[in-house]
């Protein structure tokens, strides 16, 4: 393996950079940049010992003259599916490589691929002893697409859901019966989304805002409902260390972690029972030792372990846990994502978990997360925005969706906005240049049948410079990729909708525009 390391590798490519069977490369998504390459790796794509990371693309390494997106470039080098690439060489015959790529789980946005000689002796016995977790790799983006794909399916009819219900919450007077009734249809709807955003989260598609976080904060507001969630006979008991460092994570994933954990705690307690939830700090090697992870030299992670007295696992079931969509549960319990969802979570941000479980004996289940220091920028509270606010502008709203566009309509149609529809970007362009100079917004869905709404919004605001644009999407991580290819990033809501912050960003970037 090259050396030094580079620090952004993650964790899990550290493996293989050290299996000498198959080259090993790895690479940064945004830039292309080889961040760390393996001595076969090297010795077949013809570099010497001089070699060093980060100053190589791996467009260069596999001859790409051109410049494709990260995704667009993992497909040409086998994501998905293996490929197969020849590699001139000088004075000899070109060389056959079997070449397989994939995402890595963690912060850092790196890809792994594997190159293989398929002209070498040995090469069957390198491909298989890589085989089982190339099986694996390949497994997993298969199925990262397909629940990034129902989860924006289902993102879009929960959208239709709770715009449905705000809408008649508006209409129906304070006292009416129904209210009631709504609300129950709302709060269902709500936690439907939070399975949504597991799906987002295990496909690695949901947009990631990390900020400077208390956990010990966290996990205070948490603890009513984790009462409620565990019943009468589940006693929680939460020891917590004073002046605990804080550590960079999304809130809202760290709720989705802490919830997990505790349901799938309180699911294992059959009767009466107990959940602990504890912190601890620890080193590097503690972290490595524990969670079999490799630590960055001298962090400090903090531990959070959550420990039930429940029934326990069995080893067989403990070395699944975090495959993703395996359960014990019955069918009406569980959906197998609650675990996997943890562990990516807490892998992306740079941390690593640890499950320790026998039968009879319960089940521990400790979550690192790398600390940061105390001069750390203090984190931002979120304003929450509840109201309604309308104005007289026009939109132009752009949906593929026809059961989506007309919940939008509907809601900002009783704001006071004019709405013009369009279903594609092919005919929003027809529409603005029907409108030209009418339009003072451009509303629109990010995946679209042709053009996606990113390239719509840089078509429009280019000929009208003026236009003021918020984008909506179930993944709008894909919006974030293109941004950070070089293009402006554009205000967006998450779907399913939350009708009352889009009202608020509609206001504030009309408000903006007429500044």
């Amino acid at each position: 393996m090259t050396e030094p390391l580079d620090t952004r590798v993650p964790g899990d490519a550290r493996w293989w950079l050290a299996h000498d069977g198959c080259g090993t490369l790895v690479w940064d998504g945004r830039s292309g940049t080889v961040l760390a390459a393996n001595a076969t790796a090297l010795r077949l794509l013809g570099r010497d010992a001089s070699w060093a990371p980060g100053g190589e693309s791996i467009r260069d390494l596999f001859e790409i003259a051109d410049g494709p997106p990260a995704a667009e470039l993992a497909t040409r080098l086998g994501a998905g599916q293996p490929r197969e690439r020849r590699i001139a060489r000088q004075g000899q015959d070109d060389l056959r490589l079997l070449l397989i790529t994939w995402e890595v789980p963690g912060p850092a946005h790196a890809w792994a691929t594997l190159c293989v000689d398929m002209e070498a002796p040995s090469r069957p016995d390198a491909a298989f002893a890589a085989h089982p977790r190339i099986l694996q790799a390949q497994k997993q983006e298969a199925l990262g697409r397909l629940a990034g794909g129902i989860a924006h399916d289902f993102s879009n009819l929960l959208t239709v859901v709770l715009g449905h219900c705000d809408a008649a919450r508006q209409l129906l007077p304070r006292d009416s019966p129904a209210l009631e009734e709504l609300q129950g249809i709302q709060e269902a709807a709500q936690q439907a989304t939070n399975l949504s955003r597991q799906l987002l989260t295990f496909s690695r598609r949901q947009v990631v805002q990390p900020e400077p976080l208390q956990l010990d904060d966290v996990v205070a507001r948490l603890t009513p409902l984790f009462r409620r969630l565990l019943g009468a006979r589940v006693s929680l008991e939460v020891v917590w260390l004073t002046g605990l460092p804080r550590v960079l994570a999304d809130p809202g994933q760290m709720e989705q972690v802490l919830t997990n954990l505790v349901v799938n705690a309180r699911d294992a307690i059959a009767d009466v029972g107990k959940v602990r939830i504890a912190t601890s700090l620890a080193g590097a090697s503690a972290f490595t030792d524990d969670t079999g992870v490799a630590a960055q030299p001298g962090r400090t992670y903090l531990c959070l372990s959550i420990r039930d007295d429940g029934v326990g696992m069995p080893e067989e079931v403990r070395q699944r846990a975090f495959e993703p969509f395996f359960t014990t549960k019955a069918d009406d319990r569980g959906t197998g994502l609650g675990l996997p969802t943890v562990h990516n979570i807490v892998t992306q941000a740079g941390g690593g978990v640890a499950l320790e479980s026998t039968p009879g004996h319960g089940c521990d289940v400790r979550v690192y997360l790398p600390t940061i220091p105390a001069s750390a920028a203090a984190p931002v509270a979120p304003v929450e925005a509840r109201t309604f606010p309308g104005g007289h502008e026009t939109v132009l709203l752009v949906e593929d969706r026809e059961a989506v566009r007309r919940v939008a309509h509907r809601f900002l149609s009783r704001r006071g906005y004019r709405v013009i529809e369009a279903e594609s970007a092919e005919q929003a362009l027809e529409v603005a240049e029907a409108h030209a100079g009418e339009i003072d917004l451009l509303l629109s869905d990010v995946i679209l049948g042709g053009m996606d709404g990113y390239a719509l919004a840089i078509a429009l605001t280019a000929r009208q410079p003026g236009l003021r644009v918020v984008l909506m999407s179930g993944y709008p991580s894909e919006m974030l990729t293109r941004a950070g290819n070089g293009g402006p990033i554009f205000p967006f809501v998450n779907k399913p909708i939350d009708f009352p912050t889009l009202a608020q960003l509609l206001r504030d970037q009309l408000e903006r525009r007429s500044r």
